[in-house]
């Protein structure tokens, strides 16, 4: 399994492509992983303690949601990360053609 850092260097962008798109090859984006939703009322949010469980809206074994900068642009799963045990990495199952 290849995994990517966070600061790893993609392959250079050549030729492929439209000039616009090579550009953005080198625009940074945050990347988001969604576990799932939960609307609550302030109220609510505010009794929040240290041992409060907060459901949320997607099974344990539900694929992920990766969003780059607020749109979602693939899914994936947790797996464990090249630190070894204890660290998390995601492996991606499909990405969203058009979201890039």
């Amino acid at each position: 399994m290849s995994m990517t850092s966070p600061d790893a260097e993609l392959p250079d962008a050549g030729t492929t492509g439209t000039p616009l798109r090579r550009a953005l090859h080198d625009v940074n984006v945050d990347v988001t992983v969604v576990l799932g939703h939960v609307e609550v009322s302030l109220k609510a949010l505010s009794e929040w303690d240290s041992e409060t469980v907060v459901a949320l809206d997607a099974a344990a074994d539900a694929p992920l949601e990766l969003h780059a900068n607020g749109v979602k642009v693939a899914t994936a799963e947790l797996c464990e990360g090249d630190g070894g045990p204890g660290s998390l990495a995601v492996r991606i199952l499909d990405v969203e053609d058009e979201a890039l």
